[in-house]
């Protein structure tokens, strides 16, 4: 699960921000864990993460962020060849969303409506170079996923949470 973002519309650390008393990160892991990912793992560079009770990747200490280094640092140091990708803030992330992607048994972005959620993905651990490259060039998610296979998920529309005014009151 992807927990290193910036937060810088959320105003704090979206993997901490509760949602009915549960943090973002503890939320979206037990939906992965629901959907079958096993083991759920985290990848950020706050140490804080470590409080969450779940394996935590560190990804590249740099002097910037990139969602790829996340995704770059689990897919070296993963133990399967297809590793599943969510990011901490989607808010109303479900099993249903999940199981097409891992029914897919291969690489693949998730897809609603026609749009791509490119963090919602499924990515084989021999992209983890192109990942880095991506990365460091500035090349968005979007364009790393751009080619994969788009598998349809279920409504209701995935939302995220980029600032305190996404959030269900």
């Amino acid at each position: 699960m992807l927990c290193g973002g910036r937060s810088t519309r959320m105003g704090k650390d979206k993997a901490f921000v509760l949602l009915e008393g549960v943090t973002l990160a503890r939320r979206t892991a037990d939906v992965m864990a629901s959907a079958g990912c096993s083991p759920v793992v985290l990848t950020g560079r706050q140490p804080e993460l470590n409080n969450l009770g779940l394996p935590v990747i560190a990804d590249a200490a740099t002097d910037f962020f990139h969602p790829l280094l996340g995704v770059a640092a689990v897919l070296h140091s993963a133990t399967t060849h297809l590793v599943l990708f969510a990011p901490c803030d989607v808010i109303n992330l479900h099993p249903a969303h999940l199981k097409p992607l891992l029914m897919h048994n291969g690489p693949c972005v998730a897809t609603q409506n026609g749009q791509n959620h490119p963090l919602v993905c499924v990515i084989s651990t021999d992209q983890a170079p192109r990942a880095v490259e991506f990365a460091h060039k500035g090349r968005s998610v979007r364009d790393f996923v751009h080619a994969l296979p788009a598998v349809q998920v279920p409504q209701p529309s995935l939302n995220d949470a980029n600032a305190p005014y996404d959030l269900p009151r």
